[in-house]
């Protein structure tokens, strides 16, 4: 049977030395719980830049086979653009699908580009194979003829995050039919 202290028992009981932690148990505490906050963060912040690399790759999908499922439907040449922009001083990539434009350019002066809203995802220009004038700053391009094959240019876009370009994401374009697939790390190299 558990002994009950009377209530000034009691304050004498919590009083006594042998209450409480000593200073050496708070501070292992302290340390486990740092050690084990950075492990988490640094695990987090990996697990977000995957995140929006992965939905960067995504809307780059998206963009080719809407350039593509365009050119069959209306029997054009129809591309989808890629380009780096700096908006309020941070890297966002940009994306546009329009018909194949006139006198040689790339893209249109007039395009409309849309936005992949995740700062921090760039262009990998090393393993990125797309058509352009300029390898280092693009735009880059692929087209689509009124078939939905490529317009005689394969070659893939490779997103990565400015923190860490171990996280790749490509979209590929692997042949001449168009075929459009993804892939992510060691495989868009």
């Amino acid at each position: 049977m558990k002994r009950i202290l009377k209530p000034n028992k009691l304050l004498q009981h919590l009083n006594s030395s042998s209450a409480g932690y000593t200073l050496l148990e708070l501070l292992t505490v302290v340390i486990i719980v740092g050690v084990l906050a950075v492990l988490g963060t640094a695990g987090f912040l990996g697990w977000l830049e995957r995140l929006r690399v992965n939905a960067a790759q995504s809307a780059a999908l998206n963009a080719i086979h809407e350039a593509k499922n365009r050119a069959t439907q209306q029997k054009l040449i129809w591309q989808a653009s890629f380009q780096e922009a700096q908006i309020n001083g941070k890297s966002y990539v940009q994306w546009a699908v329009h018909p194949d434009p006139p006198h040689g350019e790339i893209v249109p002066a007039d395009i409309q580009w849309q936005t992949i809203e995740y700062p921090g995802v760039k262009v990998d220009t090393a393993n990125t194979t797309l058509y352009t004038k300029q390898k280092s700053t693009g735009p880059w391009r692929v087209q689509f003829n009124y078939k939905g094959h490529t317009n005689g240019q394969l070659g893939k876009i490779t997103l990565t995050s400015q923190n860490n370009s171990k996280v790749k994401r490509c979209v590929i374009v692997s042949t001449l039919l168009g075929y459009v697939r993804s892939a992510g790390d060691k495989r868009c190299q």
